[in-house]
């Protein structure tokens, strides 16, 4: 099993879907509103747009460029991040050119398990590269709000509040029951949502539960390959699905920001500190 490692790296509340405030704290440390974990690395974005990586760095992942940030998203091997002007930045893996955006303007991008990244352009539409053999990375038309890539398919929620998905459904990952979303969260071969009443659905491969969710209203949510972590309403966190290496067992108290990483996961407390659990050397030497 894994282990718990935390940084007392004070940020500001940040929950997907809501905006950040940008400051310092009184001490002049760095405040972090987002962290998260992929195969075997972890990013931090703190509010003065900078990022700061561990883990491995073997395709350069754990190397981000010398930027500044107002989003970030962390793939399996390789991460992307916008910039105050809309820019596109990516590092880390660049196989199937998952890491080469288009010369768009974004408003978000996420960057996905299976070669590819998805990104909402400022006009609200969806654009996605890298690789594409199950159509993964061929999104439809519409304006949308949020978007989120597993390994062979992706999803996002329309501005209507539907969850569109496309590429693979080998193991029934979509569609969604019909409703009403806030957000989506995807992994290699399942996809879990939050409803606008804050419940949980999830469907698709279920070979290690991570699509049976555990009960209660949810805020955020954040899916790795075999298992999901979410933030709920009171501040707890939850996670479900593979716990090989103690990923899904978050340690208790309040959280406003949760990712799930390969073998390990981390958040963002409510009183700043960052924390990660599971197999540590995904995370190992990251400080800001």
């Amino acid at each position: 099993m894994g282990s718990h490692h935390t940084w007392s790296v004070t940020a500001l509340i940040w929950v997907l879907g809501c905006s950040s405030s940008t400051g310092a704290t009184t001490d002049g440390s760095a405040m972090a509103p987002y962290i998260g974990g992929g195969h075997s690395h972890t990013c931090m974005l703190a509010v003065d747009g900078q990022v700061a990586c561990g883990g491995s760095d073997s395709l350069g992942q754990a190397s981000p460029p010398a930027v500044t940030l107002v989003q970030l998203s962390v793939g399996f091997r390789h991460n992307c991040g916008v910039t105050s002007d809309g820019s596109p930045v990516c590092w880390g893996e660049n196989t199937d050119n998952e890491a080469s955006p288009p010369p768009a303007a974004f408003r978000s991008i996420t960057a996905a398990m299976g070669g590819h990244s998805c990104g909402i352009e400022i006009s609200g539409e969806l654009s996605c590269w890298g690789r594409n053999t199950f159509a993964q990375a061929s999104p439809p038309a519409g304006r949308f709000i949020q978007v989120a890539g597993g390994s062979d398919h992706s999803c996002a929620v329309a501005e209507d509040h539907t969850v569109q998905c496309w590429g693979s459904d080998a193991a029934g990952q979509y569609p969604l029951p019909a409703g009403s979303y806030r957000q989506v969260a995807v992994g290699f071969d399942f996809t879990c949502a939050i409803e606008m009443d804050n419940t949980v659905v999830c469907q698709g491969s279920n070979t290690r539960g991570q699509a049976t969710p555990i009960a209660g209203e949810y805020g955020q949510l954040h899916a790795g390959p075999v298992h999901v972590c979410g933030v709920k309403t009171d501040g707890t966190v939850a996670c479900w699905g593979d716990n090989t290496e103690g990923q899904s067992s978050p340690p208790a108290g309040s959280f406003v920001q949760v990712s799930a990483g390969r073998n390990h996961s981390c958040g963002i407390r409510s009183d700043g500190s960052a924390t990660c659990w599971g197999l540590a050397d995904s995370y190992s030497g990251l400080a800001l």
